[in-house]
């Protein structure tokens, strides 16, 4: 009984944190935003879910160390294919955005000329002198 109580609410945790995240994505105004916004759901929603059946796997008769060793690397696992992902995703949408000048940090509009400098004034393409600005 107290082992059910325990997984419901760690699903019901887990279900607030993927209706926290279909919101924010929902009133985010550019893809990036969106694609910045997969946190809630990948790390909490989801290992609150492996944990959940973990739990019940153990209430089951499961052997707890078998259980417990796939847990964690389900967990690890998640978490590291979600935040590669999420910073794939994030670069993609991002040069696409500058390709079509709709980024807010780099593009036309943004006051970006397409002849960035360090700050000792050399050029970022590596031609130190090229530019005769």
């Amino acid at each position: 009984m107290i082992i059910n109580i325990i997984i419901s609410v760690l699903i019901l945790i887990a279900a607030i944190a993927f209706l926290d995240e279909v919101i924010e994505m929902w009133r985010a105004p550019d893809a990036l935003t969106r694609v910045n916004l997969t946190g809630p759901a990948t790390g909490v929603g989801v290992p609150l879910l492996i944990i959940a059946n973990m739990i019940r796997s153990i209430a089951d008769g499961d052997e707890w160390y078998v259980v417990l060793v796939k847990s964690v690397i389900a967990i690890v696992a998640c978490l590291m294919v979600a935040s590669v992902g999420s910073f794939v995703m994030g670069r993609s949408v991002h040069a696409e955005q500058i390709r079509r000048g709709q980024s807010a940090t780099m593009g036309k509009g943004a006051g970006y000329t397409g002849k960035a400098k360090t700050t000792t004034g050399t050029p970022l393409d590596g031609q130190a002198g090229a530019d005769t600005d």
